[in-house]
């Protein structure tokens, strides 16, 4: 993924945005806050969103949910693979902050280990409520 990611960087009018953990609540709260980011920070405003399953994120363009995207859109795949190398490169540095949760094995999945750390270190600062409140 990282080769492929190395490839893809911010040419060719794409781009990759993060949003917050803090300020969105909910997936589509968070991927549309993303997205915004993502699209402000190309400079310029895209014409047409593809977005993998979702749609209504009030983006400055037309949105095309598409189901599935990841397995027939490239576009949708090559933004994926952004996103989960980002991902993971943020779940490192996280590692190093919050030592103990285990954040560069599981990258923030609900494994038993990430599980067992929230009960045994109580939630970081990283964590987002909406998702330890199922585990503690």
């Amino acid at each position: 993924r990282s080769k492929a990611r190395k490839s893809l960087g911010q040419e060719g009018g794409k781009s990759n945005g993060a949003a917050a953990r803090s300020r969105v609540p909910g997936v589509g709260a968070k991927t549309g806050n993303a997205m915004s980011a993502g699209a402000s920070a190309q400079g310029a405003p895209a014409a047409l969103f593809l977005i993998d399953a979702l749609e209504g994120l009030g983006l400055p363009g037309e949105e095309r949910g598409v189901v599935h995207g990841d397995a027939l859109c490239y576009a949708i795949a090559a933004a994926s693979i952004v996103a989960k190398v980002t991902r993971d490169r943020q779940m490192l540095a996280l590692d190093a902050e919050y030592p103990g949760y285990g954040f560069a094995r599981h990258k923030g999945y609900g494994t038993p280990e990430h599980i067992a750390a929230l009960r045994a270190l109580g939630p970081c600062p990283a964590h987002r409520r909406s998702f330890i409140g199922h585990f503690i």
